[in-house]
């Protein structure tokens, strides 16, 4: 439950439709971005909409939405789903971002045990982009989300969580 500027309090549902956006939560997505200035036009929306995995919603509102795109890291010789986020001034705190992120990995997750169409990625992964648990969080494995710290990107902490199962085949520059 998420406590409002008002005296009412709401609960935040959550919901994944990756592949899966009807025409009505296109056009709330495609609002909320150009709202709050996420995406600054409306065909840069159109183009990330097929990218939209999950969203958060405030009664019928979408408040959070949730989108994936594939993302080579050579370093790891590997690919991951980058996995990217925003959530509405308003429904902000109260850990939405954290359980849409969690929402989003849980359903890919059975995805990658259930079929083969994501099998050749290894699990997502995403930079944190908040000062305030860029600063704070600190270990190697993150302890809500379970995720390991893989680098920096411009001081900001690149994190993956790997699929359930997932392998990732370690190359040599030369034969042992």
């Amino acid at each position: 439950r998420r406590s409002l500027d008002s005296d009412e309090t709401a609960t935040i549902s959550l919901s994944f439709c990756w592949q899966n956006l009807t025409s009505k939560e296109q056009d709330a997505v495609t609002t909320l971005w150009l709202t709050n200035g996420v995406i600054k036009d409306r065909e840069l929306c159109q183009r990330r909409l097929p990218d939209v995995a999950a969203l958060a919603r405030i009664g019928n509102e979408i408040v959070g939405v949730a989108s994936i795109f594939q993302a080579p890291y050579e370093p790891a010789n590997a690919v991951f789903l980058g996995y990217r986020s925003f959530v509405s001034p308003r429904a902000r705190g109260g850990f939405t971002a954290t359980r849409l992120l969690k929402h989003t990995y849980t359903e890919l997750n059975k995805i990658y045990e259930e079929s083969e169409s994501i099998k050749h990625l290894q699990g997502i992964a995403y930079v944190l982009q908040n000062d305030k648990l860029n600063r704070h969080v600190h270990k190697p494995m993150g302890p809500d989300v379970r995720s390991f710290l893989i680098g920096y990107l411009k001081e900001m902490q690149m994190r993956v969580r790997y699929f359930d199962g997932a392998k990732v085949s370690l190359h040599r520059d030369a034969p042992s």
